[in-house]
């Protein structure tokens, strides 16, 4: 008996090695998985987004204590090996066009990575000196926030901020600030706040030295140098050689950045607009101007806190939607039905005043003014 069980047991081996060795019986994902018969396996996956409220969204998005590149040293100033994401073009070189109150594009950048724009802005030193956390996160999720959205103009505006701890000071002493700007100063400093509560673009104050706790002073920032004084005046002025709007024109056709998806309108005209995660991994459009053949990847829905709701667990700003409810699929603009995008574009911080007096505050919060 035992040498039978053994025989058998040698054949079975055999069997085995012969069907394994056998490409057409190789074994597939499809061994493993199975659908129930009234499943459709074609249902696209829904995706929660859940956006808190806190209010370091609304801080510098690069702070200068973190090691960006993984080189095992702190990153405590620009460095022109990294690629600093936002709403400019880190290739790209940029003018400020003062009848526009913009950046507009100029030309490519230069130099080893590509970075360098003498006599012009360069897009990466403008990303490092200039965006917000959230400023980033809109242009990933969706392209940025648009102040301006027409079927030919595309202009990103970073967020409003208060003239409190939430405006920032960015100091540059590289020895290249000339192929980084169009000055030729020692030193360099990019102070970010609003000034009036009226302000609808967020302000960059531009001045020629070191000045880098010029956001970190009694009572409003940007005003002062630093302090050196616990009354009026608090320290020397903060005095900037150019104030401009940190809004900058985006998607020129001649000069397209590599997030701007091209849109064909029922005319077969071409519309050129910022896409993020949203647009690239939603829906393929086929490239027509029509949704009836969309192929739809993934849908949204979108959940926030709420100062009101807080024991409900925040407040739905938007049921599951394919993207065609958040962008027109004819120009690419934000659709008038959008309440994904809409509502993520209003989060700032309200209820902030700016006293006569510094420790006058208001309650200053986050929240979404819907």
């Amino acid at each position: 008996m035992k040498r039978i069980n053994h025989l058998l047991f040698a054949m079975f081996i055999v069997i085995l090695g012969v069907l394994s060795g056998n490409p057409g019986l190789a074994q597939t994902i499809g061994n493993y998985t199975a659908y129930p018969p009234f499943m459709n396996q074609t249902v696209p996956p829904l995706v929660m987004l859940v956006m808190d409220k806190d209010h370091r969204q609304f801080l510098r998005a690069y702070n200068d204590i973190t090691d960006l590149d993984g080189d095992g040293t702190l990153d405590t100033t620009y460095k022109d090996t990294i690629a600093y994401d936002g709403y400019f073009d880190w290739t790209k070189c940029y003018t400020y066009v003062a009848a526009n109150n913009r950046f507009e594009p100029a030309a490519s950048g230069s130099g080893a990575n590509g970075h360098y724009c003498a006599g012009q802005w360069s897009g990466n030193f403008l990303n490092w000196a200039t965006m917000a956390r959230i400023d980033v996160l809109r242009k990933v999720l969706y392209g940025g926030h648009r102040i301006v959205d027409t079927a030919t103009t595309t202009v990103l505006s970073r967020t409003l901020l208060p003239q409190d701890a939430h405006s920032w000071a960015k100091a540059y002493t590289g020895t290249d600030i000339a192929q980084l700007t169009p000055v030729a100063w020692p030193s360099i400093t990019f102070c970010n706040t609003n000034t009036l509560g009226t302000q609808t673009s967020s302000l960059v104050m531009i001045a020629n030295g070191n000045y880098p706790y010029a956001a970190s002073t009694e009572n409003k920032q940007c005003v002062y140098q630093q302090n050196t004084s616990s009354t009026s005046p608090y320290g020397p002025a903060f005095v900037p050689t150019y104030t401009y709007n940190t809004d900058v024109l985006v998607c020129v056709p001649a000069m397209l950045e590599a997030t701007c998806q091209t849109y064909t309108d029922t005319l077969g005209v071409n519309h050129y607009k910022p896409v993020g995660l949203m647009q690239s991994m939603g829906l393929d459009r086929n490239g027509t101007a029509t949704t009836t053949d969309d192929i739809i990847h993934m849908k949204f829905a979108l959940i926030s806190g709420s100062y009101g709701a807080h024991t409900s667990g925040g407040v739905l700003r938007s049921n599951v939607v394919d993207v065609n409810s958040e962008i027109d699929p004819a120009t690419g603009m934000i659709a008038a039905t959008s309440q994904i995008i809409a509502n993520l574009d209003r989060f700032k911080i309200l209820q902030y005043s700016r006293p006569a007096q510094p420790h006058n505050f208001k309650r200053r919060v986050p929240i979404v003014a819907c």
